[in-house]
Parts: C-alpha cells; sequence; structure tokens
C-alpha cells in the first residue's frame, strides 16, 4: 500500500480507515492503530512524507455526546501532523451539512484538535466548504469527480451521486450550484445568487455566456458546460 500511494511523491498522504458506524469503537480504535503502524514504516523507510490520521465515522460519533467524548479522546490521545475527517450521514449525496447536532458536534470536535495543533480537514465536503472553514476546519475535499458530498459507509455499497455536474459557488447560499440552477435562479432571483468575489469575477470574464443566457430552459450554454467548478 505504501509503494502505491507514495509512488509519485506526494505532499502527504492519509492513513488506511476503516468506517465506524454508530457504537463501532473497535473500528475507530483500528484506524488509528494504523495511522501508527503506518507512521511507523515510514520512518522505517527513511520516508519524510507528512501523513494525516485518516477517520471515518457515522454522524452519530459528532452528534452523540457520549460517542463525541470517546472520539476526542481517542484522536487526542497522541499529536497527529493532521487529521482527515470523512462523515457519513443520511442526508442527500450532494447536499450540504445540515443537521444541527452534527454540526454542533463538528464545531466541538474542530475546536478542541485545534487547540491541540492538529488541523482538520473534512473530506468530501465542497457543497459546505465555506461553512466548515467558519467552523475552523483546515480545510474540505471533494470526493472522486466531485460529484458525491458524502462518505459511503462500506466500499460495496453502490454509489447514487448520479454523473458529475459543473458547478458554481454562491457565497449568500453557502453551497455549489450546477450551472443550470445558477442560470435558473439568476433569471428570477438574481439577487440570491450574486457572486460578488474575484473568483467570480475572474470566472465570468472567461465565461460571458453566464452573465447573458436567459435562465429558466434547464439547458446550459456550451460555454458554461465545458467550465469545470474550482
Amino acid at each position: 500500500m505504501l509503494d502505491s500511494v507514495t509512488a509519485d511523491e506526494p505532499d502527504a498522504i492519509v492513513s488506511p480507515y476503516f468506517y465506524a458506524a454508530e457504537n463501532e469503537q473497535s473500528w475507530l480504535t483500528e484506524s488509528v492503530a494504523c495511522a501508527g503502524l503506518t507512521e511507523a514504516l515510514l520512518t522505517q523507510r527513511g520516508q519524510v512524507t507528512s501523513m494525516w490520521l485518516g477517520v471515518a465515522v457515522h454522524s452519530s460519533w459528532l452528534a452523540n455526546e457520549r460517542q463525541r467524548d470517546l472520539l476526542l479522546t481517542a484522536l487526542t490521545a497522541r499529536q497527529w501532523r493532521g487529521v482527515h475527517l470523512l462523515l457519513s450521514t443520511t442526508q442527500a449525496p450532494f447536499g450540504p451539512l445540515g443537521d444541527v447536532d452534527t454540526l454542533r458536534g463538528l464545531r466541538d470536535l474542530i475546536a478542541v484538535l485545534r487547540e491541540a495543533g492538529t488541523p482538520v480537514i473534512v473530506g468530501r465536503r465542497a457543497s459546505s466548504g465555506l461553512l466548515l472553514l467558519a467552523l475552523g476546519a483546515e480545510g474540505w475535499s471533494t470526493g472522486v469527480s466531485g460529484n458525491l458530498m458524502n462518505m459511503t459507509p462500506h466500499p460495496e455499497d453502490e454509489t447514487s451521486g448520479g454523473r458529475s455536474l459543473d458547478r458554481i459557488y454562491i457565497p449568500g447560499l453557502v453551497n455549489l450550484v450546477s450551472i443550470e440552477a445558477y442560470l435558473l435562479m439568476r433569471a428570477r432571483r438574481p439577487e440570491y445568487v450574486e457572486l460578488g468575489t474575484p473568483q467570480a469575477a475572474a470566472l465570468l470574464d472567461g465565461n460571458p455566456a453566464l452573465r447573458t443566457f436567459g435562465g429558466g430552459h434547464g439547458v446550459s450554454p456550451p460555454a458554461a458546460r465545458s467550465m469545470r467548478s474550482r
């Protein structure tokens, strides 16, 4: 495994992890143990690649106070260079995080780890990126193809995220929306989809059809269709 993930000399790797469903503390323990073993093997091989602890948990580990305490105990038992957190919820795979108890638990976890000097990257959560930064996360990642915003509990589960869509980040909605949705909202309620950032200005300058194309047709123009969201 190490030969594979270090072949291209990455700046950092995520340690192997196991999905911990509700109350499955043993799998959380295994993930932490895997991180320790991976770090030891990297040192033994003389590799200086930075390694982040990988953890994948059900949302109950954040929403439930007792489970959250157990999770924090496991993550703070020693110092890590970073934690890459994957979170499984019952939400639609393309939707932002919306459960209040889960968000409060995530806020508490990030705060404790920041105080311990450990940055947190929340995986597969681009639709909640700005919100995660507000909660104190170091950053976030998208899924493969950027079309799934939720952790798949087990590899054998069939993914159903649909085709990858070009998306634009709308600050006022704290969310990514598809090009088609952006054009529809721009035509009907433009005040809701004001972009207003230097990156957005550059995006619109490079895709003038996004400024002028009339919404409501449900079809994006060729220029927009070829653009990939950042």
